[in-house]
Order: C-alpha cells, then structure tokens, then sequence
C-alpha cells in the first residue's frame, strides 16, 4: 500500500476525513479484503471503501488518533497474503500556543535592553510542528527571511515577538 497525499493529508498525517492508500500487486482473480483500527478499536465495514486498487477510510464522527489499515488478498487456491500495516494520525485539532520567553544576555534583561540581538525561548511546540516567527518595531512588521539580519540594524527598539505555531501540514 502506498499513502496518497491530499487537502487536509500528507498521506501519513492530517485533518483530512477521507484518508486513502493505493493499493498495487494484486493477482488476477484474487479477492481483497481491507480491514482498518481506531483509538476505538475495529472500524466498521461502513467506514472502509476496499477495491483491489485503493482503500479509503471514511473518518467522519470518529476521534483524533493513530488509524492503522491492513488489505489482505486472497487467491484462487485461497492463499492469503497480507499488506504490512500502514498507518494514519487523524489530527483535526490546531496546536497549542508556544510559549515565548525572552532571553537575558549582554545589555538585555530578556524584556528591555539596548541588545541589537534580543533572543526569546519558544517552549511548549507539538512534536513535529514548524513555528513561524513575525516581529515587529517603531516603523511596523520586520520582512519575513530577514528578522535576524533587520534586528542588528535597529538600535534602542522594543520589538513585540508573536510565534505562530503550525501543525505538520503547516496549519495555524
């Protein structure tokens, strides 16, 4: 089974309901048979679209957590061969805000100071997400790329540090 990425699915992990693997290496004739588990436990044959080309899971209603689905074929002769598992993280729910703590060093209490390099801490980041950084000052937001470098040409500025945390599909 291979996952196919979508809107909302990075084939792995998302929000999306419709989550869907292809599924290849089928015998002629062979029967196949998909089988998927939950947070919950089995899932019920309604919430499991099978072919012998894809299997697609139906995740409406259902809770966020780790889905696991197998897809079994059976031939002529009743030899059955199954997929290794391939898993899911239905994730529907934003991350958490990080927590941004500035940092005190040279001319810098981590609050105010004359530091033409303030830093902060972020903490309290959901494993596997990207942060996205704006700052800005006196004359409005720094360009997107170029904090680091805008920061060293302001001097004597009190810049306002917002993260935005973004879950692996680069969801706020």
């Amino acid at each position: 089974m291979t996952p196919v990425s979508g809107p909302g699915s990075t084939g792995t992990t998302g929000f999306s309901t419709s989550p869907s693997w292809s599924i290849s290496n089928v015998e002629p004739g062979a029967v196949v048979t998909c089988a998927a588990t939950g947070p919950s436990g089995a899932l019920a044959a309604s919430k499991i679209s099978c072919s012998s080309s894809s299997v697609t899971l139906n995740l409406s209603g259902l809770a966020d957590g780790a889905y696991s689905v197998t897809v079994t074929q059976t031939d002529a002769a009743g030899n059955a061969t199954t997929s290794p598992t391939a898993t899911y993280l239905f994730d529907t729910h934003a991350p958490a805000a990080p927590a941004v703590t500035g940092v005190a060093g040279a001319g810098s209490t981590g609050a105010t100071g004359y530091s033409r390099s303030p830093s902060w801490s972020i903490g309290n980041v959901e494993p596997g997400a990207t942060v996205s950084c704006t700052a800005t000052g006196p004359a409005g937001a720094l360009a997107p790329g170029r904090i680091a470098i805008a920061v060293f040409a302001i001097v004597m500025l009190v810049l306002c540090f917002t993260p935005i945390p973004l879950d692996v599909l680069g969801r706020p």
